[in-house]
């Protein structure tokens, strides 16, 4: 009996003295990866001192990793006593680092994708990042004055706002640009310049002089063929006239026909049933060199109570776009 009750009390030291190993061990880890983490602290503030947005978003990933890491080691730690210790020694002078620029990094990250749209022409994804950005900026204030976070270096937000203004300024740009929700009018000349496979380098003016449609349209169809068609039911012609003239051309000539003029819907849907009107005049369609300049007509079918815009060259660098909704 006694060697039973001896061999239990053996196994019991054993375990306890395992125990007592691992949870050493645990805080060990822990403390050591919190050393870690304050020389990376300290290396952290410091970039923010600099005041270099740039830098401190180099670092920002890489510093919450190793909180992370800290905090999961202090979790293993015996004695809800010794993490708290732990976390108030180590990771809450970090998370409050961060969180002093985290905002500052979302904006500056937010950023550069609105600058990566706006390289990519994606103008309404660059124009809805914009928004978020805007009350990211007031959610930032807001926190910062509710958290008591000490100040940023006045570098932080003059790069910002650096940044902010070139984006404004692309955008500003774009939004006034030729597009489908900023078309041409009767009258307004556009100036387009492109350099591609099919037609080389080439430099024109074109411009919508004139629009006219339903019975007023259908009445100069017929007169100048009457064996035009009427238009299909629920339909109406909508002719528009369009002045070109070319200012330089690489590969002559330049072709322009009806092909190149396509209807669109006011709700974006493009018109592509195939329709002929003959003999009005003078015809948009002819060749033209250098220094030629022509005027003339080109049709359209579409719904009777649409409100259409016309697209020329749709798909290529020199697409532009014309309302003929009058």
């Amino acid at each position: 009996m006694k060697k039973i009750i001896l061999s239990m009390f053996t196994v019991l030291v054993a375990l306890t003295l395992t125990v007592n190993t691992a949870s050493a061990s645990s805080y060990t880890d822990a403390a050591n990866l919190g050393e870690v983490l304050k020389t990376k602290l300290s290396s952290f503030n410091s970039t923010i001192n600099s005041g270099d947005i740039s830098s401190i978003d180099d670092q920002y990933d890489s510093f919450s990793n190793d909180i992370k890491k800290t905090e999961r080691a202090i979790g293993k730690v015996s004695g809800k006593s010794n993490r708290d210790a732990l976390n108030n020694k180590y990771v809450k002078p970090a998370k409050i680092a961060r969180e002093r620029v985290i905002y500052e990094v979302s904006q500056y990250r937010l950023m550069k994708v609105i600058n990566d749209s706006l390289t990519a022409n994606r103008v309404d994804k660059a124009n809805s990042d914009f928004a978020k950005l805007e009350r990211l900026e007031k959610r930032a204030v807001e926190i910062k004055e509710a958290g008591g976070y000490e100040q940023l270096p006045a570098k932080v937000s003059n790069g910002l706002s650096s940044i902010k203004s070139d984006i404004v300024d692309k955008l500003n740009e774009l939004n006034n640009r030729n597009s489908r929700k900023n078309p041409a009018g009767i009258g307004e000349t556009l100036l387009v310049e492109k350099d591609d496979w099919l037609d080389g380098h080439v430099k024109y003016e074109v411009e919508l002089t004139d629009v006219i449609s339903g019975d007023e349209a259908l009445t100069l169809v017929k007169e100048a063929n009457m064996y035009n068609d009427s238009p299909d039911t629920g339909m109406k012609y909508v002719l528009a006239k369009f002045r070109i003239k070319v200012l330089e051309l690489e590969k002559e000539p330049y072709d322009i026909n009806h092909a190149k003029f396509k209807a669109v819907s006011g709700s974006g849907v493009t018109y592509d049933d195939w329709i002929s009107i003959a003999g009005l005049e003078p015809d948009l369609r002819n060749d033209l060199y250098e220094g030629a300049e022509h005027e003339g007509w080109t049709y359209f079918m579409v719904d009777e109570n649409d409100e259409p815009l016309v697209v020329f060259n749709q798909g290529w660098d020199d697409e532009v776009w014309f309302d003929i909704s009058n």
